[in-house]
């Protein structure tokens, strides 16, 4: 991740290359990447982003219906999307 103004849509994308590959449930964080990907905060640099748009996004997915089921999105899915954000941010910070 050595580029300084990467979006946080790259840096999901070299995350999902580099490190989430390598996890057992590759298959599940791939999905909540895709999702992340999809939201607006995605084309913003990882510079960029604040803890009130961390906040906003995660207020909003929380707002949100499963479009399988029509039932909102389970607090523990937000948390395990929210756990994967700090990963990125943390192996962005460490390269």
């Amino acid at each position: 991740m050595r580029k300084k103004n990467l979006t946080l849509a790259e840096g999901l994308e070299l995350y999902r290359e580099k490190v989430s590959i390598l996890k057992k449930g590759y298959t599940q964080e791939s999905y909540r990447i895709a999702h992340i990907l999809r939201a607006p905060i995605a084309t913003k640099t990882m510079r960029e982003i604040s803890s009130p748009d961390i906040a906003d996004y995660r207020d909003d997915r929380l707002k949100q219906l499963n479009q399988r089921t029509g039932k909102s999105i389970s607090p523990a899915t937000v948390r395990l999307e929210m756990s994967l954000l700090s990963n990125v941010f943390d192996i962005g910070r460490i390269e």
